[in-house]
């Protein structure tokens, strides 16, 4: 019983360079982040079950004691001029072939250029 001095009422923030905050509970996960703009906290559970698909905590979530949490940056977006545009769909609707068809013609053409 007297080996848990303090510790207990603790969350763990762990940052990306491996420096490890301990911050006492209750506190929200908007205290923590506001000093780290375009930073978001993940749940290390979340992150151990989605992968890179954990969705970040909402600002006004609690941190619970005794839990690690990850610190970590969104990416940038693209520039207003890249962003805007939208990505461009192309169709083959004149190719009726299969990818067989298609790689054969490739190969016999690789053939004839050799020859």
């Amino acid at each position: 019983m007297g080996n848990s001095i303090g510790g207990r009422k603790k969350a763990k923030v762990m940052k990306v360079d491996g420096e490890t905050l301990k911050l006492k509970t209750p506190i929200r996960a908007w205290d923590v982040v506001k000093d780290y703009p375009g930073h978001v906290l993940l749940d290390s559970e979340a992150v151990k079950h989605f992968g890179i698909r954990a969705k970040p905590l909402e600002p006004q979530q609690d941190l619970k004691p005794k839990k690690i949490y990850f610190l970590v940056e969104l990416p940038k977006l693209p520039a207003d001029e890249d962003y805007n545009k939208a990505p461009r769909r192309v169709r083959s609707g004149g190719i009726h072939m299969s990818a067989k068809e298609r790689d054969d013609g490739q190969n016999e053409g690789a053939k004839v250029s050799n020859g």
